[in-house]
């Protein structure tokens, strides 16, 4: 799975600290089930969607996101720096296992305007150049009025 170079440590701590077959997040049991005071980790079993919901959620509130986060977020959001960081929607589909381009472009936002901008920098507009098959549109000096085949007759 690819990974921004700001988390590579973290990742790196990860790996040392689990084994091959363990899970990052992994489901939590209460070890007292009578009192209910301490959780224990089963690193071999992974955690529950409602658990990893409910993570995801109180990791975005720390971080100050206030909009309705949840873990198909975070993959809306991947595919969509993906998208933004290569230029290419392929390369997002790939990585995200789709198989149409069309399925990936529901994940994509719209482009902004900075990002518009910058894909038509450099560009210039053609010079007019007047030709035998394409004459530029000259004025008519005397404009007849094209008919529309509903006149009275």
């Amino acid at each position: 799975m690819p990974v921004l170079p700001e988390l590579e440590p973290i990742v790196a701590e990860i790996r040392e600290h689990l084994e091959d077959d363990d899970y990052v997040l992994p489901a939590q049991r209460w070890r007292d089930p009578g009192s209910n005071l301490t959780k224990a980790d089963r690193a071999k079993h992974p955690s529950s969607a409602q658990a990893l919901n409910h993570l995801v959620k109180r990791v975005a509130a720390r971080a100050g996101i206030s909009g309705n986060v949840h873990p198909h977020t975070l993959r809306h959001a991947f595919g969509d720096y993906v998208a933004r960081a290569s230029g290419d929607i392929r390369t997002a589909q790939f990585l995200m296992g789709h198989a149409t381009v069309s399925t990936t472009e529901a994940y994509l936002g719209e482009p902004t305007l900075d990002e518009l901008t910058d894909s038509v920098k450099g560009l210039r507009f053609a010079k007019t150049v007047e030709r035998m098959f394409s004459p530029v549109a000259k004025a008519l000096t005397n404009p007849v009025e094209a008919t529309t085949g509903i006149e009275p007759v």
